[in-house]
């Protein structure tokens, strides 16, 4: 796998079901901007928290049905 393909795997992490409490993503070198990460994960009731460093923190929502 390259490099540029680490943000696929987020996504079928979460297209797979998986829901875990907090996401801590590094996107340094992924070819997918952070702007759709973020969009991709609200869409699964992420909540975009922070950035720190190189890493962004995501929370899932309580009221998540999905």
């Amino acid at each position: 796998m390259h490099n540029n393909d680490f943000f696929q795997i987020i996504h079928k992490f979460i297209d797979k079901g998986f829901k875990p409490a907090y996401i801590i993503y590094e996107s340094l070198h992924n070819k997918e901007r952070l702007e759709k990460t973020i969009n991709y994960l609200s869409s699964h009731n992420y909540k975009y928290l922070t950035q720190r460093g190189w890493n962004s923190l995501f929370e899932l929502q309580a009221n998540s049905t999905t």
